[in-house]
Formats: C-alpha cells, structure tokens, sequence
C-alpha cells in the first residue's frame, strides 16, 4: 500500500506475472501417467462419478424426526402445521412453521 499526498491510501493494481516470469509448473491428472496425454473420454467418465456422487441425496436427520408417529398421527386427525409447531414448542423443539410442512411434505404421502 502506497500513501499519497493526503496520506490517503492509495492501492496499487496487481498486473500478475510479467512475461519474464516462469510458467508455474502444473501437476499431472489423475491417473495419467504424465503430464502430455490427456484421455477426453477418460476424463469425462471420471468428471461424470464425480458428479453422480455429489447428486447422491443425503439426509441428515431431523429434530421433528423423534416424533414421526405423533406428528402424522396428529396431521391425520386434521391438524395443520401452526398447531403442530405449537404442540412441538409444547415439547421443547422450536421450529417455524414452514419447516413442518417440509417435514410432513417429505414423510407423509397427501
């Protein structure tokens, strides 16, 4: 950082590696036994597993979990979710109102 006449800083751009420089060295790909092949069908195979395992769904459980069985039970006598949100506060689990919805929409068929 520069400072200018009214020492005020005075930022300076970063213009990057001037043509002098060296070229940074970069590493193999995986599974490529150096630098200079380069397998396109390989790779898409291996960029297409990756991307099938990060789509895996994966769930974490839940708060509203521990009470499966009364929250359906409650939604099929008619109870709607402000009324369930109150009856979990009642048991020390806060939650809005909207995520028991989410939860009913995910675990109970209608």
């Amino acid at each position: 950082m520069v400072y200018g006449r009214s020492n005020a800083p005075v930022f300076e751009l970063h213009r990057g590696p001037t043509a002098a420089s060296p070229r940074p060295m970069t590493k193999p790909a995986p599974g490529s036994s150096d630098g200079n092949t380069f397998d396109a069908a390989a790779e898409a195979a291996r960029l297409r597993a990756e991307t099938r395992a990060r789509r895996r769904p994966r769930y974490r459980r839940s708060r509203l979990d521990r009470y499966k069985g009364e929250l359906i039970a409650l939604r099929a006598e008619g109870c709607t979710t402000a009324e369930l949100q109150r009856w979990l506060l009642a048991r020390r689990v806060r939650v809005q109102h909207a995520t028991v919805a989410r939860w009913l929409r995910r675990h109970c068929a209608g």
